[in-house]
């Protein structure tokens, strides 16, 4: 026997994308809320903890074709979608996000990094006032133009030792950054004369500067209660990938499990 059934409503419902966010110090997934979201974008943060991406302006045939992805060559061309985030509590400090669209939905594509079901991992920077754990190696900075004195905001700081990165962390519109170092050994064995072991560990600081993105407060508007201290949005991924074209500078620090060092940090600005 068949019956016929009579459609009252449809409810159709398209994933294009998802982030997941990400403690730079630790590596874990935030657990709060984080504010995602660009214009015209529609974002929802399911129980995993993930922002997920269902409406995308320029995607509409990702989003009415539900059977099959469409082919590449009927895809829509789009540039990367620059997406904000921003912790309403500021633990974390805002930054910008560029995701490729449209992602790649095909089973066969599944080691892909682009791949629709692999989440798009965004590192979230601590701001100044987060908390830390006590064995960390922990630089307060403070980020400013070499001549001017202007404090810089959205400037990326980057711990490396040789070729290795240990950490990286963005300035605040202050002018102040928090770098954590996670996992630097309480007593290592020493490359100098005479000592077999050191209990800290030599790195390099390189600090790097996008003057068209980043902001610039004069120190003299730091203590001015009129003056409304910028936020900036930056994205650090790409001013790690544009470093060797920005202006930038490098200083020497010793870095010991357990201690917190207050450091100031210029560079010559065009």
């Amino acid at each position: 026997m068949t019956v016929a059934l009579k459609e009252l409503e449809r409810l159709d419902a398209r994933v294009i994308a998802a982030l997941r966010c990400i403690d730079a110090a630790t590596g874990a997934q935030v657990g709060q809320a984080l504010r995602v979201g660009a214009d015209g974008v529609k974002v929802l943060r399911n129980r995993s903890g993930l922002y997920v991406l269902t409406t995308v302006p320029g995607l509409s045939n990702a989003e009415s074709s539900f059977q099959t992805q469409p082919a590449p060559d009927q895809a829509e061309p789009l540039p990367n979608l620059a997406l904000q985030v921003v912790d309403p509590t500021d633990h974390y400090l805002p930054r910008q996000v560029l995701l490729p669209l449209p992602r790649q939905a095909d089973p066969s594509r599944s080691t892909a990094t682009n791949w629709l079901f692999r989440p798009h991992d965004v590192a979230m920077y601590p701001s100044p006032v987060a908390e830390m754990q006590h064995n960390w190696s922990v630089l307060r900075l403070t980020v400013s133009d070499r001549i001017s004195k202007d404090l810089l905001g959205g400037a990326l700081v980057l711990a490396r030792r040789g070729s290795t990165v240990l950490a990286r962390t963005l300035s605040d519109g202050r002018g102040e950054a928090l770098l954590v170092v996670p996992g630097v050994p309480v007593t290592t064995w020493s490359s100098e004369p005479g000592a077999v072991v050191v209990d800290h560990i030599t790195a390099q600081l390189q600090l790097v500067f996008n003057p068209t993105v980043g902001t610039r407060l004069p120190t003299a508007d730091l203590l001015a209660a009129s003056r409304r201290i910028p936020r900036p949005f930056v994205n650090p991924d790409e001013l790690e990938r544009q470093r060797s074209s920005l202006p930038r500078s490098v200083t020497t620090v010793q870095l010991a499990a357990g201690q917190t060092q207050s450091l100031s940090l210029s560079l010559n600005l065009p």
